[in-house]
């Protein structure tokens, strides 16, 4: 045989990419309903079965790239697990905030490398511990989070000093800031306020000199304002639905050592 005929074939040359643009619609025809169409939950359709025909035209350093790039569709690390171990992250979560602080304190003296941090049935459909529809249910099943204190509690579970400074403008924020030396800045709005608080904060923190500082936003924040917030020079946008401990996960990397972190 010649080396061409001996030669591997590419799994996508251009004529398995022809041929089986002629198979595949006859296989999928031989075993699936015309009217079998899949959709994903936001209404894509799926197909029942992808072939070379699919990625003819794929471009592999934009749509695949490199493990630890964007896309990121190879893993979000360069060595991913070969170059750290899976996360262990026990289900922790109940009665109060301070119950909670307990528990996470103890997973942690036994080395957690990770927290998952599980809320009650009122947190989760958004009612307070005191209304009449969660008093069957809270504290049960997950720990009751009514307030921003109660994340301040969860926070200083995970071995992060908080300080809460409830409802202030940004002036006050960076003043405090300035006399605290924080590792970094969080604020949370319900209003809609951070399409002019936020900005207004950021270029304080530039003018006070602050910019190694991080600033982080959660709150009732919509997924369009987060790209404008970023622009701003905002760290992280935690949105409604983003799970409590990747805040701590957040927070904890970004951090200076502490005496503690070094036995």
């Amino acid at each position: 045989m010649s080396d061409e005929e001996t030669s591997e074939t590419p799994l996508m040359d251009r004529r398995t990419v022809a041929r089986l643009s002629e198979t595949l619609p006859g296989w999928r025809a031989r075993h699936f309903a015309p009217d079998d169409v899949r959709t994903t939950a936001a209404g894509i359709p799926v197909k029942p079965l992808y072939g070379p025909p699919d990625v003819a035209d794929l471009d592999y350093e934009r749509h695949l790239g490199f493990p630890g790039e964007a896309p990121f569709t190879r893993g979000a690390y360069p060595t991913m697990y070969r170059g750290r171990p899976w996360t262990m992250r026990p289900l922790a979560g109940y009665g109060t905030p301070d119950d909670t602080n307990q528990r996470l304190r103890f997973l942690l003296g036994q080395d957690a490398s990770g927290l998952n941090i599980t809320f009650d049935y009122p947190t989760l459909r958004g009612y307070d511990s005191d209304e009449p529809e969660a008093r069957a249910d809270a504290g049960l099943g997950g720990v009751a989070i009514d307030c921003v204190e109660d994340v301040a509690t969860a926070l200083r579970a995970a071995g992060v000093e908080v300080l809460y400074l409830g409802n202030q403008f940004p002036e006050q924020l960076v003043a405090t800031a300035l006399e605290e030396d924080p590792d970094l800045i969080a604020v949370s709005t319900l209003s809609g306020s951070h399409g002019t608080l936020v900005p207004e904060l950021m270029r304080l923190i530039r003018e006070r000199g602050l910019e190694h500082v991080p600033v982080i936003v959660g709150g009732t924040i919509p997924p369009q304002d987060v790209p404008a917030l970023c622009a701003a020079g905002v760290a992280e946008v935690f949105g409604p639905g983003r799970p409590l401990d990747d805040l701590i996960t957040f927070v904890r990397r970004g951090r200076k050592p502490s005496p503690e972190d070094a036995g």
